[in-house]
Parts: structure tokens; C-alpha cells; sequence
């Protein structure tokens, strides 16, 4: 009895391995990729670009130097006067403002749920209850 001798083959050799590895297989975005997915692609990098321009904008009439009565440029900006109006209406006693300028600086309270065991006899009563031995 003759006995062969077995060769294991080297990983990647099977031939839907190689297949993969063959130029232009793209298999999701590529050149012969899914439509869908490249169009879902095109929306989400608009939808960005977008975003990032509203950001852009907000930012940049935040840094605006404002100008007072005389139509002269001041040392303040657009950011500095909703800042100082902020101020006025917490100092006046309105409580949301206090609350945007305490979380802006950081200093949110944590909040805590504390969750108790049950009584337990109220739940032996809710046992009873549901087996019908109580009316």
C-alpha cells in the first residue's frame, strides 16, 4: 500500500480567491459598483458640504464687527452682543438664560435617577393580585 503524501495549498490559491483579485471586480463603489450606494454616497457628501457651509456662515456673522448708531465700526462683534444680552436677561431673572450660559461654561449639574428596590410587600400584594386571591 502505497501512501501519498498530502500538500496542503497555499491560502488565496482557490480560484474565486483570485477572482477577487482581479482588476475591475469592484464589488460595492467601485467602477462597475451599485448605483444606489453611489448615489447615497453623492447625497451624504452634499448634505455635508451643506452643514458645513450653514456652520461656515453662522460662524462668520458671529465674528462680525457691528457698527453703532453713526454707522461707525465698533470694537464689538455680533457673538459679543448676544453674549451681553444673554447676561442682561439672567440678571433680570430669566431662568432658561441662566441655565444656556451655566451649561455653555460647563458647569451642568449631573443628573441622577435614583432607583429603588420596591417594597416588598407591595410586591407580594401585585403576586396576589394577579392570581386572583385578592379582590
Amino acid at each position: 500500500m502505497v501512501c501519498k503524501e498530502v500538500i496542503p495549498t497555499p491560502r488565496g490559491t482557490h480560484p474565486n480567491s483570485l477572482a477577487n483579485l482581479k482588476k475591475g471586480t469592484a464589488t460595492q463603489f467601485g467602477a462597475h459598483g451599485d448605483s444606489a450606494a453611489r448615489e447615497a454616497q453623492k447625497k451624504s457628501t452634499a448634505a455635508q458640504a451643506e452643514r458645513r457651509s450653514f456652520r461656515d456662515g453662522l460662524i462668520s456673522l458671529l465674528n462680525e464687527t457691528l457698527k453703532d448708531k453713526s454707522g461707525k465700526a465698533t470694537d464689538k462683534t455680533t457673538q459679543d452682543a448676544i453674549i451681553a444680552g444673554l447676561v442682561k436677561r439672567a440678571i433680570g431673572g430669566d431662568t432658561r438664560a441662566f441655565e444656556i450660559i451655566r451649561d455653555t461654561i460647563g458647569e451642568k449639574p449631573v443628573e441622577q435617577i435614583n432607583v429603588n428596590a420596591p417594597d416588598p410587600n407591595i410586591m407580594e400584594e401585585i403576586r396576589q393580585r394577579m392570581a386572583g386571591e385578592l379582590q
